[in-house]
């Protein structure tokens, strides 16, 4: 019997797209929750005219994989050195910058130099496993902070179909040992205003993911990429008076605002998320338990172009 619990999630970055990159319990296994998998095809019915109206077997076309899960934000705990977040973040569409002893950022990459990633499902099972091997991964991603709460990443990943297989057990996988930031103390800051009372900060990377057809490729797909992308942000705040924060002026006048939250306060566990210029979409008061609130949502728009979003770990 295989138990929802009992999986182990394993992640690593192709060196070439649609290459099993071939990750290991050792150093790519993911803490993660709420895994999801699964492989859509498209059914292609068959509707000939047999002189009855009895519908003919279809046959399936296109196949993929999807697999979707939610991680912590969280570092590594060193600070300038990579954590388990890379590998997912670089198959999102992001490009990576290591300084060591200083940072680890993210950026949105040029969909020319995005990567995918190998993903690995093992079901376990009595003294053996089922593999669920997902190879040229790219995905989309969405953050939400909410206070008193860990910080999470919702990955969504669409990639190419390799049957399951029954195999041996991987082993006994080593997790990133990071205790996660609780989402406190945070300082928010809302077009320079860091005085904003909010319960919680969503931003969505937004990727389109296509499938590149070929009648070359197995089961009909070559590839996955992301070919545009609509970050944005939602963020309720406690309603104040127009001269601390005037959300009504900055919508209608449709002025760029700045934002930056700062998760985490230990060293190669902090978390610090930018964007230069936002725009608000939406202004609408809301309830939070009898309290006034305005409820902004925002597009993250460019300042100098793939730099709409930035996570910087230190």
């Amino acid at each position: 019997m295989q138990l929802l619990k009992n999986r182990i999630i394993l992640a690593k970055v192709e060196a070439t797209y649609g290459t099993d990159s071939v990750p290991v319990v050792a150093t790519d296994a993911l803490d993660c929750r709420n895994v999801k998998w699964g492989a859509p095809g498209e059914e292609l019915k068959r509707d000939q005219i047999r002189g009855n109206i009895s519908q003919m077997p279809s046959v399936i076309g296109k196949v993929y994989q999807e697999v979707s899960f939610d991680v912590e934000l969280k570092g590594s705990g060193s600070i300038g050195v990579a954590g388990q977040l890379s590998d997912l973040l670089q198959a999102c569409c992001l490009s990576e910058t290591v300084s060591a002893g200083s940072s680890v950022v993210y950026v949105p990459a040029d969909p020319n130099s995005q990567k995918g990633c190998t993903i690995y499902v093992y079901d376990l099972d009595s003294g053996s496993a089922v593999l669920k091997k997902v190879t040229g991964a790219i995905g989309d991603v969405t953050l939400k902070l909410t206070a008193g709460q860990i910080g999470v990443l919702s990955f969504s990943f669409k990639g190419l179909y390799n049957a399951p297989t029954s195999v041996a057990l991987p082993g006994t996988p080593t997790y990133e040992a990071t205790t996660p930031p609780i989402i406190q103390s945070a300082a928010l800051s809302v077009n320079a205003v860091t005085t904003l009372v909010s319960k919680e900060v969503s931003i969505g990377l937004k990727n389109s993911i296509a499938e590149r057809d070929d009648i070359s490729s197995p089961y009909g797909i070559k590839a996955f990429f992301v070919t545009s992308r609509a970050p944005d942000a939602t963020i309720p705040i406690e309603a104040v008076l127009p001269g601390t924060y005037d959300p009504n002026s900055l919508f209608v006048g449709s002025t760029a605002q700045a934002l930056s939250v700062v998760i985490g306060t230990a060293t190669g566990n902090k978390c610090t998320i930018t964007a230069p210029k936002m725009i608000l979409t939406k202004n609408a008061n809301g309830d939070d338990g009898g309290i006034l609130t305005q409820d902004l949502a925002f597009m993250l728009g460019l300042n100098a172009g793939n730099d709409e979003l930035s996570i910087k770990f230190q």
